[in-house]
């Protein structure tokens, strides 16, 4: 009989791993979010607001 435990632990071991990776990798996208906005004016400068 196979060793389904060995495989099933290593499977879930993989899919744990990516998870982290996955959690590290919107965590680092997230922070950049969080960095003021400038105001539009700097990026239209040639558009006058009334």
């Amino acid at each position: 009989m196979a060793d389904w435990n060995g495989y099933i632990m290593d499977i879930s071991n993989q899919f744990d791993q990516g998870v982290d990776d996955l959690n590290q990798q919107v965590e680092k996208s997230v922070g950049g979010f969080s960095q003021p906005i400038p105001p539009t004016r700097n990026f239209l400068p040639n558009i006058k607001v009334h």
